[in-house]
């Protein structure tokens, strides 16, 4: 077993490639590295995830009680945010230094987050936006173990088109900023939609040049 892991403020960043089958989760799995790609099948705990939060990333570390009471809202607001802008990745089990903590869940957990995820989107108009989950197990830093129960949870969101302006079910609108999530007020709402149908325009105006010519 070969792995490369840098180091970054005394702890190591480790991305992790998927195990040869799935019959790995338990504790003496072995867990394959390279690096390839964060999204993979493992996840390192106490690791560093090899991006940083901005427009299109989130952290959060997601612990307590996160899951149940704080879990719709932060859903309602980046899944808005993101699917009015570029789209984006929301990460829960992951602190705001990037630092892999996991989020500890059990089965009946896991049917709680999709069952949320899913129900908070439903709301969204005027349609719920494009979105995946993946919920990906935690690895010991010392690539033997695996921690079924510790997990990152990805809420991926597709970027919607210029067309979109996406509200939550209690009609709002967010977008996201590098650092932080704003809330659009009617007139911010209504330059947002100006400054679409702009770039609509242009889009139009480029297609029609390149038939043309």
């Amino acid at each position: 077993m070969a792995f490369t892991p840098s180091v970054i403020s005394k702890q190591q960043k480790y991305t992790i490639t998927p195990a040869k089958n799935n019959n790995d989760f338990n504790d003496s799995s072995t867990c394959r590295s390279s690096r390839v790609s964060h999204r993979s099948k493992y996840y390192v705990n106490g690791g560093i995830l090899d991006t940083r939060e901005n427009r299109n990333v989130e952290f959060k570390a997601a612990q307590g009680k996160y899951i149940y009471d704080i879990l719709p809202s932060t859903v309602e607001r980046y899944g808005c945010a993101f699917a009015n802008g570029e789209g984006g990745m929301l990460y829960l089990g992951i602190k705001d230094d990037g630092v892999i903590t996991g989020v500890r869940v059990s089965s009946k957990d896991e049917e709680h987050i999709l069952r949320t995820i899913q129900r908070t989107f439903d709301k969204f108009l005027p349609r719920p936006p494009s979105h995946s989950v993946r919920l990906i197990p935690l690895c010991s830093l010392n690539m033997a173990r695996v921690f079924p129960n510790y997990k990152v949870v990805e809420i991926s969101v597709r970027g919607g088109t210029l067309s979109d302006i996406f509200e939550t079910g209690d009609h709002k609108v967010f977008i996201k900023r590098d650092g932080s999530i704003e809330l659009q007020n009617a007139l911010q709402i209504k330059d947002l939609a100006i400054t679409k149908y702009k770039q609509m325009l242009e889009q139009r105006g480029t297609a029609t040049k390149t038939v043309s010519s």
